[in-house]
């Protein structure tokens, strides 16, 4: 996803806990597991109140970003409900929930049927709440493009991932697609396809250029968020692509609004 470390990446952590998509991968049970919804809620008291959001190891006067989350007790005490805000604008709500049969926390969303599978779902670990979240399958190239100049330029290549297999390297500068000179403002856009599926381009090397044919890999695009308390008070979440090696983490903390 993002760099823990960039301003704007804090934004897409958080909102992702109350704006994400159907979970596949279910964690497996956690030896302090409560045994009710309540007693569930208990352990999380950490998150309930409300929060200014802010990048994490950001300093207290870079705070000042507008993004809040307001998280408060519901069902008698068994669900915490979770609202992320934009100044007066609200991202989403969702309900965090508890599952005591299966020993699983739900992250879904309010305007969803009780129907509707849980959009991130999770265990307590080492009094963190550690979720999980899954994307559809999609054709996956395996490097990181850059947009410039009407070219593209690797700027990483993912291992074992479809561009490293085809022999790509990082500073290949790619200038057609599918015999296609490069157009529009996101011609990178033409890597994206079907998984299993084939794109060939054109790719300049050392002032020469040659043509090289991509297997785009079926990937699932899993992700893991771990809530876990801070010194002070309040919570900090961080995001983590599980799918691929060395993609790096973002992360926001949530500290008590007047701290």
């Amino acid at each position: 996803m993002f760099n823990v470390k960039t301003g704007t990446a804090f934004v897409i952590c958080a909102v992702s806990l109350v704006g994400g998509i159907s979970a596949m991968g279910r964690p497996a049970r956690s030896d302090d597991a409560p045994a009710d919804a309540k007693s569930a809620m208990d352990k999380l008291q950490f998150m309930v109140g409300r929060f200014t959001l802010m990048p994490v190891k950001a300093k207290a006067s870079d705070s000042a970003t507008g993004f809040t989350a307001e998280n408060t007790l519901g069902d008698n005490g068994t669900t915490i409900h979770m609202v992320v805000r934009n100044g007066s604008t609200a991202s989403g709500e969702k309900v965090l929930s508890y599952d005591p049969d299966k020993h699983m926390y739900h992250v879904t969303s309010t305007a969803e049927s009780q129907d509707t599978e849980p959009q991130l779902s999770g265990t307590l670990s080492g009094g963190a709440l550690v979720l999980e979240q899954a994307y559809p399958s999609t054709g996956s190239t395996g490097l990181v493009p850059r947009v410039h100049d009407g070219i593209i330029e690797v700027m990483r290549v993912f291992p074992g991932m479809a561009a490293e297999k085809a022999g790509l390297r990082r500073g290949d500068v790619i200038v057609k697609i599918d015999g296609k000179p490069l157009s529009g403002d996101h011609p990178n856009m033409m890597l994206v396809g079907a998984p299993d599926t084939t794109v060939v381009v054109t790719v300049r090397r050392r002032g020469e250029e040659h043509d090289v044919t991509i297997h785009r890999m079926g990937t699932v695009k899993t992700y893991q968020q771990t809530i876990s308390p801070r010194k002070g008070g309040g919570y900090r979440l961080v995001t983590k692509r599980t799918d691929v090696h060395g993609m790096p983490s973002s992360g926001s903390d949530a500290v008590p609004v007047g701290h």
